[in-house]
Parts: structure tokens; C-alpha cells; sequence
């Protein structure tokens, strides 16, 4: 993340670095370290960002996408989608109506309605806005890490653990929709192309893990396909409570899928 771009967001939002910082909740010391490139955002502080100072988190991350004006501007989509996502992930999918989303938005259910016209467009809608906020924020540690395979595949570990709200948030979303898409064959579609994006991403950065030797010389196919179904696993067992299971167990699950230990004895 380019501190630079933060900096000159909030100068355009006509707001102080320490007005900020309060409003996040985040200390000013900590803020201005992360600002320097010292200290890394955690997902949920560009998420507060972003809400803060009205630009996306796409763009605070990559330059990219919507550069939102300044908080003033318009009630875009995205901060449709932001509410929408967000009360499907804490009350559940069936117990968010359209009127809800709009409330939350202080718009009229017509203007949601013009966004998503169904229940079923909200949720798609929702996935994806949160798997595209997850890729976003994975990407850009991973450019940051590109010198360091090793780092990078910590990384992937770390960002799928739901200890951070924002990310229990995205799995919650995550979790909801596998639900529907095995009642609505419509949603699968949608499911099946994030699915690949996010095997993709695994598989790149295997594959530059084994050509720099981090990891063995193991199919890169398989390994993605292990790491994402064990992800998937544990994070709904974390997640209902399910006995015996918890984030120590779950980075230790997936640590051994980069480092299994019949290759630590040789």
C-alpha cells in the first residue's frame, strides 16, 4: 500500500491525520507508522479508512477503481453494497430485507432496488464485493512481499484465519452463499468463477515459491486444491464453534500444506 495515496486521500477529504486516526479507532502513533510503510494496515483499518474518507478500498490499496471524490460526493454503489454486504454477514442472508439495505444507506428502497432488483442479485452482489475487497487486499501484501516466497505463503495463511472482523465478516458472506448455491443452480456460476480466481492465485504463488525453493517440488495443482478445501473447513468449524478447533489449529492445518512434515524428516 502506497502511503502516499492515503495521505493525499485525506487531504482530500479536508480532514487531519489525527481526526482519522480517532475516528477508526486506531492510534495516531500507529497510524503514522503504517503511513511510512513500518507498520502494515490490518484488514479492518482500510475498511474504516475507506468508509472514513469515502474512497474504495480498491483504490487506498492499488490506485485503482473508484476514487470516490470525497465523502460529500454522492451516495455511490459501492457504499450500497458496503451496507448490503455487511447486514447479510451479521444478521444472515433471510433476515435482510431490501428496506434494511436502504435504511442503512438512508436512500429509498427504489434506489436499492435499481442497484439489485432481487434478494439473490444482493447476495451475488455481496460475494463478490467481498471476494474482490479479499483479492484486493491479498494482492496488494502479496507485491509487497514479492521478494520473500516464504512471507508470501505466511501471508496467505494469515489473511484466511476469521480473527479479524473484516474477515470473519467476508465469511460469513462466503459461508451464506455456498448455502444458496446449492438450493439456487443460478448463484453457482458466479460462485464457480471466484472459486477459480482464488485457486489461480494459490497456484501462482506456489509456483513461485517451488521455483525459488521455499517449498518441495509437489503438484502445484494439488497443493492450491488442498489449501483452499482445507481453508474452507476450517474456517466454518472456527466459525460454528465446533469442538477442539481453533486459529492456532487452523494456521497449523494449513502450514502443512506448504511444509508438510515427511519433507521437514528428510
Amino acid at each position: 500500500m502506497d502511503g502516499n495515496r492515503i495521505r493525499d486521500a485525506i487531504a482530500r477529504a479536508a480532514r487531519t491525520q489525527s481526526s482519522v486516526a480517532a475516528e477508526i479507532g486506531l492510534a495516531p502513533h500507529k497510524l503514522s507508522k503504517s503511513l511510512a510503510g513500518t507498520r502494515a494496515f490490518k484488514p479492518a483499518e482500510i475498511a474504516a479508512l475507506a468508509d472514513a474518507l469515502g474512497f474504495s478500498t480498491e483504490y487506498l490499496l492499488t490506485g485503482r477503481g473508484d476514487d470516490g471524490g470525497h465523502p460529500d460526493s454522492p451516495l455511490p454503489e459501492r457504499r450500497i453494497l458496503d451496507s448490503a454486504a455487511q447486514l447479510i454477514a451479521t444478521r444472515g442472508f433471510h433476515m435482510v430485507r431490501i428496506a434494511d439495505i436502504a435504511k442503512a444507506c438512508d436512500v429509498s428502497t427504489g434506489t436499492v432496488h435499481y442497484y439489485f432488483p432481487t434478494r439473490d442479485d444482493v447476495l451475488t452482489a455481496a460475494l463478490q464485493h467481498y471476494a474482490e475487497r479479499m483479492f484486493v487486499r491479498v494482492r496488494a501484501r502479496l507485491d509487497q512481499l514479492r521478494d520473500d516466497p516464504t512471507a508470501q505463503l505466511h501471508h496467505l495463511i494469515d489473511s484466511q484465519l476469521p480473527v479479524d472482523p473484516v474477515v470473519r465478516d467476508e465469511w460469513s458472506v462466503w459461508i451464506q452463499f455456498w448455502t444458496e448455491a446449492i438450493l439456487v443452480p443460478a448463484l453457482r456460476p458466479a460462485h464457480n468463477d471466484l472459486y477459480e480466481r482464488w485457486r489461480s492465485l494459490i497456484h501462482t504463488v506456489v509456483v513461485n515459491a517451488q521455483h525459488a525453493g521455499a517449498i518441495g517440488d509437489r503438484d502445484p495443482g494439488m497443493i492450491a486444491a488442498r489449501f483452499t478445501s482445507l481453508v474452507d473447513g476450517a474456517a466454518t468449524q472456527l466459525l460454528t464453534g465446533t469442538p477442539g478447533m481453533n486459529v492456532e489449529l487452523m494456521r497449523a492445518l494449513l502450514t502443512e500444506v506448504f511444509w508438510p512434515p515427511y519433507e521437514a524428516a528428510r
